[in-house]
């Protein structure tokens, strides 16, 4: 017996109910038990209005037979349970003559061989009703596909076959083909492609499904059928095809056309087409075509394959063979998937140029002020004596607002005005960073709204819209005369820092009369810390009471701020004790303060008292403050390493020992890179002793060449907080 979900984990019912009508009748037909039992096991599972079933099997060496299983046949003696079993009416199944005879002409299913005939009463009635007989063709593709397994081990699935179309018509509509060929290599794939789920959302986009079909290993094949279905909020639809019996040895065909038409509220051509994908691709092709009165340009990421072009009388076509694409397998602390993916980019814009142009027409407008929100901004600053106080104070009035976009036509592009995202209290980013340069220049401070690719990255020698997020760029303010980028999207961010995704990007900033881009850097690098402060007390018993203290700046206040935001209080007692459990093992808070979460004016601060029975347990699991072995543990890394989404980071730890008579000697250990400052110290206090350390990071993107120097820096930086244990 088997449950027909991963979700169904309570114990089978069928083996009680077998044995319960066996023990009726020892010598009952064996199918005549199982269709009794699997009919009492029904009605317990329908009397306890659980509608998933187990789905009960017989299997005889042969075939595979499933409920409801055949009844009073001529063969019917050689099923019975009574002695002798299924091996023949009155013989031993397992005496030596019966285990010779087995081993002399051996069933196909015990060598491994796969006969799908055995599963097609599996499949459900109109399934099998629909079912086509192997043609030379899906015998053919099978064998191929079985041909180039071998060169694919370790993956669950890999393409035979991946083709792209892309076809742009004069008014700017276009459409996507995709064909492809998968087989499945292991049961893992028939997990992934047991139903295949596809999106569009029209009349945005039109998803059309010509093709979906699955050959199984013997060479028959079943056209699949799609149900589609909308979303609670009928934005998308949903097109579900279902995959009847995917397993090993199975080869799924689609061909889908994503329909596009023109788009009013974005006039320019832009489309990102991914090429690489999670399982490897043995042959991949992409064709573009477009009116030869109509310039798209293109480019091709990760790959350096030559196109052949071709020309016609009304249009162009650009045909890449891409040949092998390997898989594409990000790992935790890769830097953004732009930066080594294969992929292509398609755009009708021919500069930077005439991108500012385009979007100097569609926010024209859009940042002016009415009476009350200038009002609304000169109350707000009426208390700054500099520009930068002023900014402060409009920066941390709209990060108190609600995120909240709604993407829908011109809307998806151009920021709402400045007066309604102060009456309404929302905005998402652009809105936000729209509204804080605007209320700005009524103050007396110029600014620009700048469009970065947040998390990503930007080709600035290839112009289109490349851009998921705005933030606000001051370039000369008092206090920072070398510039200032404030991205207030969050509500978690304090002035002067910048959240995930944004340091390093280069923003396009727009300005009235040019569009440059400029790299986001912190105006402060040393803004980015957190301090630690432990102070533990031994009694004789070696049990421990003691308080740490957090004070977070920057990103780690960030980090921790939105955790704990979003929290209730005990919610947030585990977040801190999560926290110090990474840290050491055996402490647990019997209290927890935590700072206004509200304020951004002044830093996140946490102060946590603990108890622990065991200072030995503790003393011997003191770890580092920042874990970054995770990040470097594998033996070498083909990509950087990209540590505190790339910002500098400098931590510190001062742990304090009162009681403990076991004093470690004076030591102190430093070693710098170019990577990293990293320092441990020990030394006795007239109660105990100390221990200080300190990790700053000077390069938070580790190259692989400077990846091995790094790691025995940080494995030798861990030894080095566990001298107290050498006494």
């Amino acid at each position: 017996t088997a449950t027909s979900t991963d979700g169904q984990m309570n114990p089978p019912l069928l083996p009680e109910r077998l044995f319960s009508v066996w023990a009726k009748d020892p010598t009952a037909d064996c199918r005549t038990i199982f269709n009794a039992a699997t009919r009492q096991m029904e009605a317990d599972y329908t009397a306890q209005q659980i509608a998933v079933a187990e789905i009960p099997q017989l299997f005889d060496g042969t075939a595979i037979r499933v409920y409801p299983f055949e009844e009073n046949t001529e063969s019917m003696a050689s099923w019975s349970l009574k002695e002798g079993g299924l091996a023949g009416p009155g013989s031993d199944p397992f005496s030596p003559e019966a285990t010779a005879s087995s081993q002399l002409e051996p069933n196909p299913s015990s060598l491994g061989t796969l006969d799908f005939s055995e599963f097609d009463q599996l499949l459900l009635q109109d399934e099998q009703a629909n079912m086509q007989a192997a043609t030379p063709e899906t015998l053919q593709r099978i064998e191929e596909a079985r041909k180039q397994a071998p060169a694919y081990a370790g993956f669950p699935a890999f393409f035979i076959q991946l083709d792209h179309r892309f076809t742009v018509n004069t008014d700017g509509a276009s459409a996507l083909e995709e064909r492809s060929k998968i087989y499945l290599l292991n049961n893992v794939a028939a997990e992934d492609y047991g139903t295949i789920v596809l999106k569009d959302d029209p009349p945005n986009q039109i998803l059309d499904i010509q093709t979906a079909r699955i050959i199984y290993p013997d060479g028959k094949f079943l056209d699949l059928e799609t149900k589609t279905s909308r979303t609670k909020n009928q934005d998308s639809r949903y097109h579900q095809i279902r995959v009847p019996g995917a397993r090993q040895g199975c080869l799924i065909e689609l061909a889908s056309t994503l329909n596009q038409p023109p788009r009013s509220t974005l006039s320019i051509i832009n489309h990102e087409l991914p090429l690489q994908q999670s399982i490897p691709i043995s042959s991949a092709r992409i064709t573009l075509e477009s009116p030869r009165t109509l310039n798209v340009f293109h480019k091709l990421y990760g790959q350096s394959a030559s196109p052949e072009e071709f020309t016609g009388e009304y249009s162009q076509k650009t045909v890449f063979d891409l040949g092998a694409i390997p898989a594409l397998e990000p790992l935790p602390y890769d830097p953004p998937l732009n930066d080594f993916s294969i992929r292509m980019t398609l755009s009708s814009l021919a500069s930077w140029e005439a991108f500012r142009e385009w979007a100097d027409r569609l926010m024209r407008g859009s940042d002016v002020l009415n009476k009350e929100t200038e009002d609304l901004a000169a109350t707000l600053t009426r208390f700054a004596k500099t520009d930068t106080e002023k900014v402060k104070a409009l920066y941390e009035f709209l990060c108190e607002l609600h995120y909240e976009t709604t993407p829908v036509g011109a809307r998806a592009f151009r920021p709402r005005l400045p007066e309604e995202v102060c009456s309404s209290r929302y905005g998402d980013c652009k809105d936000k960073a729209n509204a804080l340069v605007s209320m700005a220049r009524s103050a007396g401070v110029t600014g620009y709204m700048a469009l970065v690719n947040r998390s990503s990255t930007t080709d600035e020698t290839f112009p289109s819209w490349q851009f998921n997020h705005a933030v606000a760029y001051f370039p000369s303010l008092s206090e920072f005369p070398g510039g200032l980028w404030c991205d207030a999207t969050d509500g978690s961010t304090p002035f002067a820092s910048l959240p995930p995704g944004d340091i390093g990007r280069n923003a396009l900033v727009l300005k009235k009369d040019e569009a440059v881009f400029m790299p986001i850097q912190l105006a402060n690098l040393s803004i980015n810390s957190l301090e630690q402060d432990w102070v533990m007390a031994l009694d004789s018993s070696g049990a421990v009471k003691g308080t740490i203290e957090f004070t977070a700046h920057g990103l780690s206040d960030y980090c921790l701020r939105q955790k704990l935001k979003r929290s209730s209080p005990l919610q947030a007692q585990y977040v801190v004790q999560h926290l110090i459990s990474q840290q050491t093992t055996g402490l647990s808070i019997e209290e927890v303060s935590i700072s206004d979460l509200t304020n951004l004016s002044t830093p996140l601060h946490i102060t946590a008292h603990c108890t622990g029975s065991s200072w030995a347990l503790i003393q011997a699991s003191l770890n580092a403050p920042y874990d970054i072995w995770p990040a470097i543990s594998l033996p070498r890394r083909e990509r950087d390493v990209v540590l505190n989404d790339g910002q500098p980071l400098t931590i510190t730890q001062h742990i304090q020992v009162n009681g403990d008579g076991a004093s470690p000697s004076a030591m102190k250990w430093k070693k710098k890179t170019e990577s990293a400052l990293t320092e441990v110290a020990y030394a006795s206090t007239p109660k105990g002793w100390e221990r200080r350390t300190k990790i700053e990071l000077i390069d938070s993107h580790i190259s692989p060449e400077a990846y091995p120097e790094f790691q025995t820096q940080i494995a030798e930086w861990n030894l080095a907080m566990k001298h107290h244990l050498n006494h």
